[in-house]
């Protein structure tokens, strides 16, 4: 090639570059994170239960499954939300120290230190600390909570999600299913009783080791004062743990719950199931394998059949809480009606998979009784959306239409459209989903 024919085609590739703003794609810098990844955690956790503490040092073991080279991650920490972390460092990506950045009230944008690509792994090391609130005014604030004896510890510890701020209503995480979390942890007395799902690998005095795989978070609950009540149903084991609720009466609902699930929608994936109290009186939260109940909800079937019901819509078929927490809410308050008999009214003229973002920010029960507000509309609107669709289809084929529905997005995330489409699949009319779902 002569010198002015090698000069016209760098020239050549110059003026492409600047028409397409920069260097060809292969020789751009990845600046990009994805939630779509295959992890496994490992947690080794020292509580406090007399402070109220707990120090971890927390590593992930990261596969990049997104189809696409990635630069960085997104760690969900809501206890920054509430002011209950204390500290987080020590940051390393491969044994290298890599940057983090706050992107919001929660997120905390992590440097993987390179390009991780396709099907390439890295591991993640963080240590952190938080400190249980005594403030359990809401639900979100009682997720991290000491109270009336009991500390409840979830949405504990930073884990790979999308980005999201925390913000009420709702439950205000998305995160994807883990191949395994593992949680080795050293109490600071014996006398301190662990209620954690998933496989107890080794319990004795302080000391206490879990794991738990295909679960997208691991929550547990820690009180010198918990009695266990327990039980089974379909293999599966059951366990209540307690300081004035009423054990034997969740185990009951519990055991009978599981064999009416199973029937509706597939069966339970996980040997154990825990209920345990947690110290705000008037809570009722959903975590993998584990419910926390207040101590006056283990007197309400509905409550612990709406909570056991998201171990199939949420814990196993998993959605997107922020953006359709509809697929969660509304399938656990309709499975709880249709079950128990009771289906509330609504007064809501929002589309029942409207975003959390299309509501006040402000705890649900703020705003509760309000025309269109996020009860009326996600949990009682989605219900009985559901009951009338089944009663058009027929029980027969709405069953199994969520049966595949579950099926499909055993440990995935399912979507308002899929919901759709498959239901519609199987008879459900188009125009009347139409009517209550926005696309």
């Amino acid at each position: 090639m002569n010198r002015s024919r090698r000069f016209s085609l760098v020239l050549s590739i110059a003026i492409f570059a600047a028409i397409l703003g920069g260097p060809p794609p292969a020789l751009a810098a990845v600046d990009r994170a994805s939630i779509s990844v295959e992890t496994t955690y490992l947690l080794k956790t020292n509580l406090s239960f007399g402070a109220g503490t707990i120090s971890a040092a927390e590593t992930i073991v990261v596969k990049n499954t997104s189809g696409a080279a990635m630069s960085k991650i997104n760690l969900s920490v809501m206890p920054r939300a509430f002011n209950e972390l204390t500290s987080i460092s020590k940051f390393s990506v491969d044994g290298v120290a890599v940057s983090t950045r706050w992107t919001n009230n929660s997120n905390l944008e992590m440097q993987l230190g390179r390009d991780l690509a396709v099907g390439a792994t890295a591991i993640v090391k963080l240590s952190f600390a938080v400190r249980a609130s005594g403030v359990i005014g809401t639900s979100l604030e009682g997720r991290l909570s000491k109270a009336n004896g009991i500390m409840q510890v979830s949405h504990w510890f930073p884990i790979i999600s999308d980005g999201h701020a925390t913000r009420y209503p709702g439950d205000s995480q998305h995160t994807r299913v883990a191949k395994k979390i593992r949680l080795e942890l050293t109490t600071d007395s014996s006398a301190v009783v662990i209620a954690a799902p998933g496989t107890r690998v080794s319990s004795s005095g302080r000391s206490h080791v879990y794991e738990m795989t295909n679960t997208r978070d691991f929550a547990f609950g820690a009180s010198p004062n918990y009695q266990i009540a327990t039980g089974s149903a379909g293999g599966v084991s059951i366990s209540a743990y307690t300081t004035n609720g009423s054990g034997a009466t969740a185990v009951a609902r519990a055991m009978s719950a599981i064999v009416k699930y199973e029937a509706a929608y597939g069966q339970y994936q996980w040997s154990r199931l825990v209920i345990a109290q947690t110290g705000r009186p008037g809570s009722g939260n959903e975590y993998p394998a584990i419910v926390f109940l207040g101590g006056p909800m283990f007197a309400y079937r509905g409550v612990i059949a709406h909570e056991l019901a998201h171990q199939w819509w949420y814990a196993m078929a998993g959605n997107d809480q922020l953006r359709e927490p509809w697929l969660d809410e509304g399938l656990a308050e309709f499975t709880a009606s249709y079950f128990v008999g009771t289906f509330h009214a609504y007064d809501s003229s929002r589309p029942v998979n409207s975003t959390v973002h299309e509501f006040p920010n402000l705890p649900a029960p703020m705003t509760s009784d309000d025309p269109d507000s996020y009860d009326l509309t996600i949990y009682f609107k989605g219900a009985t959306f559901l009951n009338v669709l089944r009663t058009r289809m027929s029980t027969t084929r709405f069953f199994e239409g969520l049966r595949d529905l579950f099926a499909a997005n055993r440990n995935g995330i399912v979507t308002s459209r899929e919901f759709y489409d498959t239901m519609a699949r199987h008879g459900a009319p188009t125009g009347y989903m139409s009517t209550f779902l926005r696309f």
